[in-house]
């Protein structure tokens, strides 16, 4: 809860990174974006799109340790662009960092089709059930997820993955303003002379 509760006063500290662009347009500055990696209990599948905030990797670290306790290690497919609140095909989401894919398993990702939702990654949620906002699944996979300390929804295009969204406050998901942007331009500018 202490985490939750530094992440809603703002008490996260946050190192600046390079600002960034994606396909010609500028995004919003990457001030304490961080890139996942592996840690115990956490299989990041692909580092290079998988951006977020202290917060939430704090988070998924927790998860990690929660898996390695339950004997298994979280698979973590997609979690976000690396320029903060660009485009991030093929998701509709997954552009603030609090967006993420995870397998239906500790064993497998993508999982397949006739491989069941294992009870250990619906006990992991239930633990992080304070920093959910809500879970994404398969109407076909939906019943285990049902009547738990988190929200869940049928979301299509989820038979392989489950969605995770994680509370805002993990996050700043604020796009910025004209004025911040007209400051990201200048200073880009002065940075090339």
């Amino acid at each position: 809860m202490f985490l939750l509760a530094a992440a809603t006063l703002g008490l996260v500290a946050l190192a600046k990174r390079p600002r960034g662009s994606a396909g010609g347009k500028i995004t919003a500055p990457n001030t304490g974006w961080v890139q996942l990696h592996d840690v115990p209990g956490l299989n990041v599948r692909s580092p290079p799109r998988s951006w977020t905030s202290p917060a939430v990797r704090q988070v998924l670290t927790t998860a990690g340790q929660i898996a390695q306790r339950l004997g298994g290690t979280l698979q973590l497919g997609d979690v976000g662009p690396e320029d903060r609140g660009a485009p991030f095909s093929p998701h509709k989401s997954h552009r603030w960092g609090r967006d993420m894919d995870i397998a239906y398993t500790f064993d497998a990702y993508p999982t397949p089709d006739d491989v069941p939702v294992d009870p250990r990654v619906v006990e992991l949620l239930d633990e992080l059930a304070p920093y959910i906002d809500v879970v994404g699944t398969n109407a076909a996979r939906i019943a285990p997820f049902e009547g738990r300390k988190f929200k869940a929804l049928a979301w299509d295009g989820h038979m392989h993955h489950l969605h995770l969204r994680l509370r805002p406050e993990l996050v700043d998901e604020q796009k910025p303003t004209v004025a911040t942007m007209q400051a990201v331009v200048l200073a880009d500018a002065a940075e090339d002379d």
